[in-house]
Order: C-alpha cells, then structure tokens, then sequence
C-alpha cells in the first residue's frame, strides 16, 4: 500500500483501453486510505480522441472511486491530483454502461487519436473496495 502514486506520461503509453481501465482500478486498490495519485497524460489523448473527453475522463476517476483535488491543463499536458478518500467515506464503484464501450462519441475529423479507457471489456473485473472496515468485492 502507498501513500502517493506518481502516473506520469504512464497511462497513455499502455496499448489497450482494457488495460488503462485495470491500471486505474489497480491503483485504487494499492492507495492507502487518504493517498494521493499524480496523474499526468498528453493533453492531446483527451482533446483529439475519437471516444474520450476530458470530462468524461474526470467522470470515469470520480466513478470508480477517486476525488479530483486538482487538475490543471498547460498547452501539452492534463495533470490531475486525485485522492482516496478516508476510509469511512468509501463509496462503492460506480461504472457507468457508456463506460464499457468504446464508443466513437466525436466524428468530425480533427477527432484522430484512439485513446480510450474502457471498463470490463475483456469480461468482468473484480474490484476490491474496503468500506467502514469489512472487505466487499463488487464486480463490475
């Protein structure tokens, strides 16, 4: 378990949108109780992609868990500081339908990119989340 997790230019370099899914769910899993998580990607992943945007990003790290603490954007980069929350005040992970898919919600064409996360595309996940001190295993 650790206190911070740094995931700096990490996330986007892995090649399925499955996989991104499961590094997020895993850091989760390995972030002690109020810990924080860096999380840096190209501003680009978000802008141009077919099927992702920046709030719906936020919405997928607020969805399985996290609470945005702060973002901020430079003409390259989203950064974001997540945090876990206490662990009184975890809530149960909520992955929305829309989530599962990967979706082309932008058609016009300066929307190239294919970056995407997508959650239990390769089956079910199992995600472990602790809630007021009993272990509770919710499958998404």
């Amino acid at each position: 378990m650790f206190d911070v997790i740094i995931n700096s230019m990490v996330i986007n370099s892995v090649p399925d949108a499955g996989d991104r899914a499961e590094m997020l769910l895993k850091t989760m899993r390995h972030l002690n109780y109020k810990g924080y998580v860096f999380l840096m990607l190209p501003l680009l992943c978000l802008n141009n992609s077919k099927f992702l945007t920046k709030s719906k990003f936020e919405d997928m790290l607020r969805g399985i868990g996290f609470d945005v603490v702060l973002k901020k954007e430079t003409p390259k980069i989203f950064f974001v500081v997540l945090q876990k929350p206490a662990a009184g005040e975890v809530r149960d992970v909520k992955i929305k339908s829309e989530w599962r898919t990967g979706a082309v919600i932008r058609k016009e064409k300066k929307y190239r990119n294919t970056f995407s996360v997508v959650f239990g595309r390769n089956g079910e996940t199992k995600v472990k989340v602790k809630a007021k001190n009993k272990n509770k295993t919710n499958l998404i």
